[in-house]
């Protein structure tokens, strides 16, 4: 079978020099969230648990990103930044980091990301689903766009921690599909309102995109881009996959796609979501992932986790880039 490297790409550290900022805003009451998942708040300012358990969990590397304190200002995210730093620098090749940018505050988030990709030597962007005045393809996020192309280097997407969200609070909606439902409508603003304008972008999206291996073929069967030539009767209808590949958009929404890596957290490991995504995603773009520690705590679950991976009836070559040689190429580390 051979050796797997398994990198877990969902994992969140928060340096404790950010909690002094937590604040209520539009965006997230840090405050409530704090409170809300004691537990895990506690776990996950902690870096010798971190580490302890990756270490019990057998996972070599981890992508760090707090993509949902992004809101909470500049000063939150400098100091994650630096935080990240930080460790990366004390351990290395155990961490994959990303800059944290107040990009709905302007140009001070340029300057940071600046700061984060040439001072601090980052290896990556960390964006939200969606922000309270502002969506991922929102013109306003276009100069960042460019100047990260620059850099080469990925954009990682968490949903919001907004509250309420679409549903609302009611069954706590916000917190579960209200959520998901963010992420997809996230995924569909990238498709065509950012990989449009900057294809070489690429981007990691939380929770298989909110359910995109099922979902992706509602867009599919959908997609017909402005200025695509199609005949009455057939324009703004679904159309099958005969007709998709005969009229040549089957390959022209693939070739958007497949640009995007989706990780498997925010399903509780199921296996169901991650058959799923074998069968309908580009397996050279998913990526493991267990959100640790909002969703994922004990390291038995996460072994099992990886175990049922392993176990997958796909090729070998396939489990292992999923466990971690995705995202290993995702940044070029070698």
């Amino acid at each position: 079978m051979g050796d797997y490297v398994v990198v877990d790409t969902h994992l969140h550290f928060l340096p404790s020099e950010a909690i002094r900022y937590a604040k209520k805003t539009e965006d997230g009451d840090y405050g409530f969230i704090l409170k809300r998942f004691s537990k895990a708040s506690q776990l996950l300012q902690d870096i010798e648990k971190t580490l302890a358990y990756m270490e019990e969990c057998r996972i070599h590397m981890v992508l760090l990103s707090m993509g949902a304190w992004i809101p909470n200002g500049l000063e939150t995210c400098k100091t994650i930044n630096n935080g990240y730093a930080k460790i990366q620098k004390e351990y290395p090749n155990k961490f994959i980091t990303c800059a944290h940018l107040p990009v709905h505050e302007g140009n001070v988030a340029m300057d940071e990301l600046k700061r984060s990709m040439e001072v601090l030597g980052l290896h990556g962007v960390a964006l939200i689903s969606s922000y309270a005045h502002m969506t991922i393809d929102s013109e306003k996020m276009m100069p960042f766009y460019e100047k990260i192309s620059t850099y080469e280097v990925p954009i990682v997407v968490h949903p919001t921690l907004r509250r309420p969200l679409w549903g609302g609070v009611k069954y706590d909606l916000s917190t579960t599909i209200s959520r998901e439902y963010d992420i997809a409508k996230c995924v569909v603003e990238i498709l065509y309102g950012v990989l449009s304008r900057y294809p070489d972008l690429k981007f990691l999206v939380s929770h298989f995109g909110g359910g995109m291996p099922i979902l992706k073929w509602r867009l599919l069967s959908s997609h017909q881009p402005d200025g695509w030539d199609l005949p009455e009767g057939v324009k703004g209808h679904g159309l099958t996959p005969r007709e998709l590949k005969q009229r040549g958009l089957w390959e022209d929404f693939h070739l958007k796609f497949d640009k995007i890596y989706y990780d498997s957290a925010g399903f509780g490991g199921s296996m169901v979501a991650m058959r799923a995504a074998v069968e309908g995603i580009r397996r050279d773009r998913i990526t493991f992932g267990t959100d640790y520690p909002y969703e994922f705590r004990e390291p038995m679950d996460v072994r099992e986790y990886i175990a049922d991976v392993k176990s997958l009836e796909i090729p070998e070559d396939d489990k292992k880039k999923i466990l971690g040689q995705n995202v290993l190429d995702l940044f070029k580390i070698g």
